[in-house]
């Protein structure tokens, strides 16, 4: 029931207003508050244009049809590609790591490289308290078979090693690669941390963000922006910010790159997000209006 309710309410979409995920996984804690083991949250962008604190840590997940995009317009600091499940991480390291591809030259050139946090410009959003980190997505999938994928696993260190690696762990087994847990990270051979991990998508809670990679324009499109709160760089004194992410379940890869970049610069203003508010006006209209899907998931 709970994950019927869940996967029903994920993927409502209301004419004037959308119907956050963030709202779908409040009521679906209040209907199986007894259940002793929380079920799997979607953050879905299949059916929903943003989710709000769909990670339960401020974070803003939106669709974006961004064009151009590609790497001869953006400036990709992490690109990744493997069929099936992929994972991988940006540093100057060589040979790089896991599935991440096209090295770049101590942070200049290349499409995986370091990437300073002196660099990243902080961004407002429209009616959101703070300012956060925004990241693009350019998901480079097949547009007819394999347009949907999954990014199962986000997280952020920092770390004054430009040349990092040795993630761990590094295989592409259930849990560990999708369920984000205390000990991912960077250690040398003494067990001792080489990057200290800032973020985690499944900080509270196993999360996936669910990607439609059809609602674009194709390779060089962007898909997805993610708004972090700068909050999590609080108090920290490290030179290089380090993304790592995965990809893969319950949708896998198909084909092409997927591509991270993120702004660099100073302050800037972007234009508003749907709020919470306005999915809870949304909630109203259930018991009077009918509900509209905007499109079945493929099977």
């Amino acid at each position: 029931m709970v994950r019927f309710l869940r996967d029903r309410l994920g993927r409502v979409t209301f004419k004037h207003g959308l119907f956050t995920g963030a709202l779908a996984s409040t009521i679906v804690g209040l209907v199986g508050a007894s259940a002793a083991v929380a079920a799997p949250i979607d953050i879905d962008l299949i059916n929903n244009m943003t989710v709000v604190n769909g990670d339960g840590q401020g974070s803003i997940f939106t669709q974006t049809d961004q064009q151009p995009t590609g790497t001869g317009v953006i400036k990709p600091f992490l690109t990744i590609q493997r069929k099936g499940r992929e994972q991988g991480y940006n540093s100057d390291v060589k040979p790089l790591e896991l599935d991440a591809k096209r090295a770049g030259d101590n942070g200049n050139n290349g499409w995986t490289r370091s990437l300073r946090i002196s660099d990243l410009a902080e961004v407002k959003v429209n009616g959101q308290a703070g300012s956060f980190l925004k990241f693009l997505l350019d998901v480079n999938e097949d547009n007819s078979d394999g347009h949907l994928l999954s990014l199962n696993k986000l997280q952020l260190f920092v770390t004054n090693d430009a040349n990092l690696s040795g993630y761990t762990p590094t295989t592409t087994a259930d849990p560990s690669f999708t369920v984000g847990t205390a000990t991912d990270g960077f250690y040398d051979q003494l067990g001792h941390e080489k990057a200290h991990k800032v973020y985690d998508l499944d900080q509270n809670g196993d999360r996936t963000v669910q990607l439609d990679y059809s609602f674009n324009h194709g390779s060089g499109s962007g898909d997805m922006y993610v708004y972090i709160p700068t909050s999590v760089l609080a108090g920290r004194s490290e030179t290089y910010l380090t993304m790592y992410s995965s990809f893969g379940s319950p949708y896998a890869s198909s084909a092409g790159f997927e591509e991270w970049s993120t702004l660099t610069g100073s302050k800037q203003l972007v234009s508003a997000v749907p709020l919470p508010s306005v999915a809870v006006a949304g909630l109203a209209l259930i018991g009077g209006l009918g509900l509209k899907r905007r499109r079945m998931l493929a099977n």
